[in-house]
């Protein structure tokens, strides 16, 4: 969190500015108990996830990756092979990274359940959960961070330790880095790529970026100007 306080002071003194507030890492520390012939044995793993980078004052922001240090994620595999974890799921998460002239770097979707019997402590220790990244020179903020139970379909702290049984599934939704400039002079034909890419849905095209898609994918263009000439988007 520090170095986006450091950047966000420099992003005042230097042309052209700097990048706009990350998504964060998060770093789950997971225990538990199994079962291996016939005696209960004690397992523990830290784990590196990632959200997203801000954008930059000519580039996106990088997605599921820490800033400044650069780290994305242990391989899925890996953690598998040392814990009886599995992974239902790890994927980018749309919309997350913050609308602008550049979007800010996405966050990513993980879903972790025990493989064994036994069940799940969960040491949660989480920022960009109750403060977005923000964006910079009119970019909007990424998405905030979730933290979920899919057995109980309960949001949970990010700050403190949680018990998960053997059949429950921990869901993280890690943030999104902010946008730098306004979203309405981001490039039709960007938004158009994001939407094919699955980073940005067809509705935030429309109502945060101001673009119209045709049915092959690509920008109206006549409509994306209706869009973006309207009196709410000079207010954007």
């Amino acid at each position: 969190m520090t170095a986006d306080v450091m950047v966000g002071c420099l992003h005042q003194a230097v042309k052209g500015g700097l990048p706009a507030e990350c998504g964060n890492g998060w770093n789950p520390m997971m225990r538990g108990s199994t079962w291996f012939n016939d005696s209960s044995r004690i397992w523990e793993i830290y784990l590196f996830f990632s959200g997203g980078m801000g954008a930059r004052p000519n580039k996106d922001g990088l997605s599921t990756t820490q800033f400044p240090a650069g780290i994305r994620i242990i391989p899925i595999e890996a953690a598998e092979a040392v814990s009886p974890l599995l992974f239902w799921r790890r994927e980018f998460r749309p919309d997350s990274g913050g609308a602008g002239q550049y979007r800010g770097g996405l966050g990513q979707v993980i879903e972790i359940a025990s493989s064994s019997n036994g069940p799940i402590a969960v040491q949660a220790m989480f920022d960009r959960v109750h403060h977005p990244a923000r964006g910079r020179e009119g970019g909007l903020s990424g998405a905030s961070g979730k933290i979920l139970s899919m057995l109980r379909n309960e949001m949970l702290s990010s700050k403190g330790q949680h018990q998960f049984p053997a059949d429950d599934v921990l869901r993280l939704e890690l943030p999104g880095g902010g946008g730098f400039g306004k979203p309405h002079d981001r490039r039709a034909e960007h938004v158009a790529d994001d939407v094919a890419e699955g980073f940005v849905t067809v509705e935030a095209a429309r109502e945060i970026y101001g673009v119209a898609l045709g049915s092959d994918g690509r920008p109206d263009h006549a409509a994306t100007a209706s869009l973006r000439d309207a009196p709410a988007a000079k207010v954007a």
